[in-house]
């Protein structure tokens, strides 16, 4: 479609500016702004059922004689008094001087605006107004778009019009003809025509559903190409002794019967001739890092440098002191790259890593600058996938020559959705958690009950243990959050006997750094923090979660701050503090209050609030997902995985009527390079 918004009729040089504004420059970029919600304006209301401050639609006769005047601040004003069977109404409008004659000669008439009253009279505000022979103008299901100063709703909804009326018939399919017709979908003309004026629910659901399938569809296919060009890769062949045996004589505690499955998983990866490319999903305390750490075994043990990558200074050092406890004695040198390093000591280690001095390398964002250059990088691990960027994992690929590439999450997603989400990956779940792990009581918090709160708290501090208190935001704001500043103040009067810290992420890395060595070493009884705590702080003497304004945070973030405790042979307990009184809000807490199984939680997420929040836990290329990520499409993600694959298997993309999709694919996916040419 070679269609320019300058060659839509009545869109001239001013209103192009304006959709500009909206970030709209394309005429792919207008059909694409969709409405962010409704007005249904179907059914007209008697003056007498009429309710102040809704907008409604009114069918009235207008009384002879239109007044209009200039007020004293030069403005204009038109009023119309106007009546039905019911009562009667006052018309009026500010600043607007051609009203008058426009409706001079109406009788019958349709009008919509808000209701107000002024001095005991109902008054209808700036309505829209049209004569009842032209009611089709104003009746209906209308429209309305996100909008930003100087521009109109109309304006974008005549740009929409226009294009549809002169250019409509040269929109074309991008899901492949065979599909629609084995789904029953609607052509893409017609479901992008009912999404910005639909006429009906039916049509419009099922305009819904099919936009939703070629977002996905696009999705899917381009990591179903990502992960087909990766399978033809060479990779390194890893050989295999009795590493695992060797590997399990270093640990002070028996696998899980799931960790020793997905090793088993990893070991064939390794081993075979193709690239390793997997995630290793597990919910907190699953053991992700240990089965991650056996990876890294195996590739030194052939003789490959490791890399991972935690997005946490603090988690890299953790993993760093926990890799060397364990593993001190198999002589493998591993070091740590942090970006708060001094120069000299950093320059020191990526000299090291050119010369293969190091074996397995442990940072965060530092391990992706140009001038940290490996030898024989043959394994690059990924800790907390969800919190890099799809360039940031492709820059330290990039490092080694086809390396083997293992990302963890802690993010459990239910398994339609891993489909889409993980569609090019292996994806290996550790869905046990290690024996003697105590559940972790959780409950929810609410007016008085606060009191009783910090009692309990004040009982564990007494026996030496140690308390987080998570809040949304770092400091009062006018959203009505409570603030970490605010915690600290109401704790240091209540519990001023201890030493209480706070932590943010506008800390310089040194401070932060010094603050978690303090909780860690018992210097510190109370943390309160934001959620730079969810990941990499490993305290088993801390023993309560306090997490305020508990509704903030998605499930999967209070369950990631509450693993924070229960690390120890102690009892642990979780309180989510909250003032909401939304029946919504409830029921998401008591997901969390119910259950410790990340797995479920997450299916309650799903539940609750639909797909959106997982299928923004990746990040992919620049596809948008407008209207799979607002509705519970999980019932077509296995037919377009399946769809996916075999077009990919079977290079169908090649081959007439695949053009569009395609194209929407190189479109949507930054790197070009990803896609099957």
């Amino acid at each position: 479609m070679n269609v320019t918004l300058k060659d839509i009729p009545g869109i001239g040089i001013k209103s192009i500016e304006k959709l500009n504004r909206l970030g709209i420059f394309t005429v792919d970029d207008l059909l694409g702004y969709y409405p962010y919600r409704y007005e249904d304006r179907t059914v007209s209301r008697p003056v007498s059922q009429l309710e102040i401050g809704e907008k409604a639609l009114i069918s009235i006769r207008l009384a002879s004689g239109v007044r209009s005047r200039t007020s004293r601040y030069r403005k204009s004003l038109t009023e119309v008094d106007c009546s039905d069977d019911t009562g009667v109404i006052k018309a009026i409008w500010f600043n607007q001087p051609y009203i008058g004659d426009k409706i001079s000669n109406y009788r019958d008439a349709c009008l919509y605006g808000k209701i107000q009253e002024f001095n005991g009279r109902l008054h209808i505000v700036n309505p829209e107004i049209e004569n009842m022979h032209n009611s089709h103008k104003i009746m209906g299901i209308k429209p309305v778009y996100r909008l930003s100063k100087g521009i109109q709703n109309y304006e974008v909804k005549k740009a929409i019009t226009s294009f549809f009326k002169k250019y409509g018939r040269s929109v074309e399919n991008i899901i492949p003809e065979y599909l629609i017709g084995k789904y029953k979908l609607m052509n893409r003309r017609d479901a992008l025509r009912c999404i910005h004026f639909p006429t009906d629910r039916k049509s419009y659901q099922r305009a819904k559903i099919t936009l939703a399938f070629e977002e996905l569809l696009i999705l899917q296919l381009g990591l179903a190409a990502v992960k087909a060009k990766t399978a033809i890769k060479k990779g390194n062949i890893h050989r295999f002794n009795n590493d695992i045996e060797e590997f399990k004589k270093y640990l002070k505690f028996e696998l899980t019967g799931a960790q020793n499955r997905v090793i088993e998983e990893m070991k064939t990866d390794m081993c075979s001739n193709r690239i390793m490319n997997r995630l290793v999903q597990g919910d907190v305390g699953s053991g992700k890092t240990i089965v991650s750490f056996f990876a890294a075994f195996l590739a030194f043990k052939n003789g490959y440098q490791c890399a991972l990558m935690a997005p946490t200074e603090v988690l890299a050092r953790q993993h760093y002191e926990g890799f060397c406890e364990m593993f001190s004695n198999l002589g493998i040198k591993t070091e740590v790259l942090l970006g708060s390093q001094k120069k000299k000591e950093k320059e020191e280690i990526k000299k090291k890593i050119r010369n293969h001095d190091i074996d397995f390398i442990i940072g965060t964002h530092a391990l992706i600058q140009d001038d940290v250059v490996f030898k024989n990088l043959g394994l690059v691990v990924t800790d907390e996938q969800h919190r890099f960027g799809v360039k940031q994992r492709s820059l330290i690929s990039g490092k080694g020559n086809n390396p083997d590439v293992l990302v963890m999450s802690a993010t459990p997603i239910p398994r339609t959705l891993s489909l889409i989400i993980y569609g090019d990956l292996d994806v290996s779940v550790i869905d046990e958690l290690p024996p003697g792990r105590k559940k972790i009581d959780t409950f929810i918090i609410r007016g008085k009950r606060y009191e009783k709160l910090l009692k309990f708290v004040r009982g564990e501090l007494d026996k030496g243990r140690q308390i987080y208190f998570v809040a949304p935001s770092i400091a009062d704001n006018e959203n009505g959050m409570i603030s970490v500043d605010e915690i600290r103040e109401k704790l240091e009067g209540e519990l001023s006997s201890f030493n209480i810290a706070t932590i943010h992420g506008k800390l310089k890395s040194e401070e932060k750094e010094k603050v978690f060595r303090g909780f860690e070493d018992g210097e510190i009884d109370i943390l309160v923090a934001t959620t730079v705590v969810e990941v990499g702080v490993n305290v088993p003497n801390a023993t309560v979660m306090v997490i305020e304004g508990a509704e903030r945070f998605g499930l999967s973030q209070l369950h990631q701050l509450r693993g924070r405790v229960g690390r120890g042979s102690e009892k642990s307990y979780c309180f989510l503090v909250t003032d909401s009184k939304n029946s919504n809000t409830m029921e998401r807490l008591k997901a969390i209050e119910k259950s410790n199984d990340g797995f479920y939680i997450a299916g309650e997420d799903l539940k609750l609030r639909g797909p959106g929040e997982f299928l923004g836990v990746r990040q992919h290329g620049t596809v948008e997902l407008k209207f799979a990520s607002t509705y519970d499409y999980s019932g077509m993600i296995e037919v377009i995985h399946e769809e996916s694959k075999r077009i990919v298997e079977e290079n169908l993309i090649d081959q007439e009527g695949f053009e569009s999709i395609k194209n929407s694919i190189h479109k949507y996916y930054k790197d070009k390079k990803i896609i099957l040419n």
